[in-house]
């Protein structure tokens, strides 16, 4: 398969991307490959390639009379924290994106295993992963989100915020699995969270012990279902919503790019 490398310039998730600033919902999926080995992950790669836009072009929902859709491939070594190199295959259409990330290195589990964005309409994300399924022997899971992880997007932002001069308020909400109250809501105001944000690393740590100071609870017992900020809204459940800059140079393209690898990370650690 040919590949495109690109340089330090390029956004490894320009995909994800416009050109004018939007909102960008994408939910992410695991697909793990039924091959034994990385010859016949490569193969069914080829096959998805050649068959995926034929096939997403005769959906009403995916594209418009007479458009085309187009498959990019592209490296990124900087995407991974442990700076493994990654494939990205971003298949567009006038309608909806996908985009796939599959390991570059030798590891068995890894190679086996695609993080899968999709951003489209449920229908077509539903029979998008039904298609892969049927026809190209991947098992598609669900991609759950712990309440580390949204911590960690959460104090990234604030703190990207603080650098650059900007604020945001932040919001969680929390699921306490008690019938009688079965959702906690906690809310910060945009000065409170920057107080929080001057004195350093570990923002969030201290916004939830000062939560426990103030409502009696604890709340590190208790799993976050969804945190909000300017940034974006990202919840255990795996759906993401981003608000990025219209200038892809912009710092919240970074911010993008880092959530999107931490999330490849996840999966393939497990």
């Amino acid at each position: 398969m040919a590949t495109a490398v690109t340089t330090e310039l390029d956004s490894p998730i320009s995909s994800l991307l416009n050109t004018t600033l939007t909102i960008h919902k994408s939910t992410p999926v695991v697909g793990t490959l039924l091959a034994s080995d990385a010859s016949k992950c490569q193969k069914y790669l080829v096959s998805l390639r050649r068959r995926i836009l034929p096939f997403l072009e005769l959906l009403p929902n995916a594209s418009v009379t007479g458009s085309t859709g187009a498959w990019t491939t592209r490296q990124s070594h900087s995407l991974l924290e442990d700076g493994c190199g990654v494939t990205i295959h971003s298949i567009t259409l006038p309608s909806c994106k996908f985009i796939l990330l599959v390991p570059l290195h030798t590891s068995t589990e890894r190679e086996r295993r695609l993080v899968i964005f999709s951003r489209a309409q449920r229908q077509l994300h539903n029979v998008f992963i039904k298609w892969l399924e049927m026809y190209f022997d991947i098992v598609v899971r669900p991609l759950k989100l712990s309440t580390d992880f949204l911590i960690r997007f959460l104090e990234d932002y604030v703190l990207s915020c603080h650098r650059n001069q900007e604020t945001t308020a932040v919001q969680l909400d929390f699921t306490t699995g008690i019938v009688q109250v079965r959702r906690i809501t906690i809310a910060f105001e945009a000065d409170d969270v920057m107080k929080f944000a001057r004195s350093g690393q570990g923002v969030m740590s201290r916004m939830m012990k000062h939560m426990d100071n103030s409502t009696g609870l604890k709340f590190k017992e208790i799993d976050i279902s969804r945190a909000a900020c300017s940034g974006g809204v990202i919840g255990a459940d795996g759906r993401i919503k981003y608000i990025v800059g219209a200038d892809v140079s912009d710092w919240r393209t970074g911010l993008v790019e880092t959530s999107v690898g931490a999330i490849a990370d996840l999966v393939w650690r497990t």
